[in-house]
């Protein structure tokens, strides 16, 4: 008489993976005159999986698009000052003031991670590891408002020092400038942290494969991400200025340029958000037998 005794040890399951998340984003260039606002994130992942069921460890990693954005003021107070010919052949000194400064940055990243992890029988997971990238698109726009006002030597003017202001018809006004400009494309390392929960769980799965030893089949994970990084610059680069003139004639038009990285060569980013994944898997059981006589 032959007993065989069929055991079945814990599973592999091979997944290839879709995933969109979404939530808060922030850029910081840790300058004392800049205060961070912030924004928003989205980002299409897809990837593949490996893990042991119905616990165990676990392995992923996918290429993602990214968009995200980051608002900042600028605190400190800015201004420019240049020597001009007024439309009478005067010389005088021109004075710009910029207040209410604000900026909108966005990149767009091309990135790889490779993350580490475990999952409970409760079906709770979580996982981490690094993330590299490349900005392969970036821009911002800046807004800021002008005051000119204008000094004559020899003249009394308002403050008996040859000060002229609000004057429009020369020019002496507020006024509101806008600048848009393609920011630097740098490389981007990172880590990221994220934990979650199948909404479908082992029994589900068996029941509805049969129970047979090997079971495709579509799940849904659902988390919660962190991630802290940053952007690194290049070097070689020359240092952003402030201000840049928008005039295309011999008038001089100043507004303020991008401040992402002026007198920064880092940037940091920091998100944070929820994430949906799709999953398509593969579960193949690894099983033994056993002859009792």
């Amino acid at each position: 008489m032959c007993i065989h005794a069929q055991i079945y040890l814990t599973s592999a399951m091979h997944s290839f993976l879709v995933s969109c998340s979404g939530g808060y984003n922030r850029f910081d260039n840790f300058l004392d005159e800049t205060d961070v606002v912030g924004g928003g994130l989205i980002e299409f992942e897809v990837g593949y999986s490996w893990g042991q069921r119905p616990l165990g460890m676990m392995f992923q990693t996918g290429i993602s698009l990214s968009l995200q954005n980051s608002g900042m003021a600028y605190t400190a107070g800015v201004s420019d000052h240049k020597l001009m010919f007024d439309t009478e052949g005067n010389v005088h000194t021109a004075n710009y003031y910029f207040n209410r400064i604000n900026q909108k940055d966005t990149y767009v990243n091309l990135n790889c991670n490779f993350l580490l992890g475990y999952k409970w029988y409760n079906n709770i997971y979580f996982l981490v590891g690094p993330k590299v990238g490349y900005a392969v698109a970036g821009w911002g726009k800046t807004s800021c408002i002008v005051t000119r006002t204008s000094n004559y030597d020899g003249l009394i003017g308002e403050d008996n020092n040859g000060l002229f202001s609000n004057m429009p018809n020369h020019f002496m006004r507020d006024e509101s400038r806008k600048h848009n400009q393609e920011i630097a494309k740098n490389p981007y390392v990172g880590l990221f942290l994220e934990s979650g929960y199948y909404l479908l769980d082992d029994k589900f799965i068996s029941r509805q494969k049969n129970r047979r030893s090997n079971a495709n089949f579509i799940a849904l994970r659902m988390s919660v991400f962190a991630e802290y990084g940053g952007y690194l610059q290049d070097y070689s680069e020359e240092e952003p200025q402030l201000i840049v003139d928008q005039s295309e004639t011999l008038y001089y038009k100043p507004a303020i340029a991008n401040f992402l990285y002026y007198n920064s060569r880092f940037i940091t980013s920091f998100s944070c958000g929820v994430k949906f994944t799709f999953t398509m898997e593969y579960k193949s059981r690894i099983c033994r037998t056993c002859d009792f006589q």
